[in-house]
């Protein structure tokens, strides 16, 4: 298990611009299309599991006895910093690129040959103990995510009907945020086509 936390607003992976590019978003009133546009964004990581904004973030994960820690957003830039907590509550941390080494393209951390601290394996005295400081993600967002993000747009506004999008809560516009899609299928065979190889795989 793993969790991530942030300050960050929300978010899209895709600009207004490049919405507007699509025949279906030209005339979309730009407030409401940037709402909808976070929303798709908002669903589309929830699929993938991941996030693709390319920026610093913090993870906190169990250590499971195993030989592997992954991260969960990927390419990774860099690491920052990674602490171990036993059960005592004694910390360790761990020196990058000699205790532990990375596989930017997967997200994999492992100690390294160089290793020097106590470790060999990530340990599992309780839930949580590793926390990662790590910068990761896209700094230029494939194209086929940012269409699969435009493809789960459309299909939020066609079905809504309305000038309130489906998924909204009960209050005005500006009042309430995208939380819920309940009966409601965005993620259709062609966004799942176009996200299939972005999605990561629980290990």
């Amino acid at each position: 298990m793993s969790s991530s936390s942030s300050s960050e607003a929300e978010h899209s992976l895709v600009t207004v611009a490049r919405a507007r590019r699509h025949p279906a978003l030209s005339d979309i009133n730009t407030t409401l299309l940037q709402e909808v546009l976070q929303a798709a964004t908002e669903a589309v990581e929830d699929y993938c599991d991941r996030e693709f904004e390319y920026r610093s973030r913090t993870e906190v994960h169990d250590g499971k006895d195993s030989d592997t820690l992954w991260l969960k957003v990927v390419p990774v830039s860099s690491i920052t910093s990674i602490t171990i907590t036993e059960a005592d509550g004694d910390t360790e941390a761990l020196t990058i690129s000699t205790d532990v080494v990375y596989n930017a393209d997967t997200g994999a951390v492992t100690f390294g040959p160089d290793n020097g601290s106590t470790y060999t394996r990530w340990p599992d005295a309780y839930p949580r103990n590793v926390s990662v400081v790590y910068v990761g993600g896209y700094t230029t967002v494939p194209d086929a995510i940012q269409q699969a993000v435009i493809l789960v747009t459309i299909q939020i506004l066609k079905q809504s009907g309305s000038d309130q999008p489906i998924g909204w809560k009960s209050g005005s516009m500006g009042e309430d945020r995208w939380t819920k899609w309940e009966d409601v299928q965005l993620i259709t065979p062609a966004v799942a086509a176009l996200l299939a190889k972005h999605r990561r795989l629980e290990f």
